[in-house]
Order: C-alpha cells, then structure tokens, then sequence
C-alpha cells in the first residue's frame, strides 16, 4: 500500500484531481465526483481534506454501507510515512454513527 503525506494529500484538491483521507487511508475520487449523489457542488469543498467526520456522522447526512464500500474502489493508500504503520479501517455503523476500528501494520 502506498503511504502518502497529508500535505501531499491537500495538494490534490480539484475536480480533476481529488483526494480525500477517511480514517487515515487515502482514495483518488476523481473520476467518482460526477457519480456522488450530492454533486460536485457538495464534494468540492472536502477535496484534499480529511473526510472522516463527513462520512462517519449526520453532519450533512447518513452514508450508507454500499456508499463506504464504494469509496473502498478508489483507495490508493495510506497516510504514513516509510517509518511510520499504515492503517486498515473497518467500519460498523451503530445507530446514525459509523465507529471505526484501526488496524496498524507495517508494510
């Protein structure tokens, strides 16, 4: 799994080239902006941000389970560095939250 920075994550921040971090793995969702529900209007303000609370709670609405197993499609890594653990995330949703555990390995 490639580890990238969250600084170098921030830089791709555009429609035509956007990343976003949710629980500490990175995905390239440049080709899925077009697909959300919500548009690109709504996305455009999270490209290259950390996402985590976004996805994980009411704050603009419920994502559902299908909704973070498609973003698992477009993960590309993780934010780590060569001496630091990646980490895998699994997700339950308990009531309108999702809880994430971590999962921390080296690589």
């Amino acid at each position: 799994m490639d580890r990238f920075s969250v600084d170098e994550v921030s830089r791709h921040c555009t429609v035509d080239d956007a990343w976003v971090i949710a629980g500490g793995l990175v995905y390239d969702v440049s080709t899925f902006l077009d697909a959300h529900p919500g548009g690109i209007t709504i996305t455009r303000e999270y490209l290259g941000k950390d996402i985590s609370s976004v996805i994980s709670t009411n704050q603009i609405h419920k994502h559902s389970d299908n909704a973070l197993e498609i973003l698992e499609h477009y993960r590309i890594g993780c934010i780590g560095s060569d001496r630091e653990e990646c980490c895998v995330l699994q997700y339950t949703w308990r009531g309108d939250f999702a809880v994430y555990d971590f999962f921390l390995f080296h690589l």
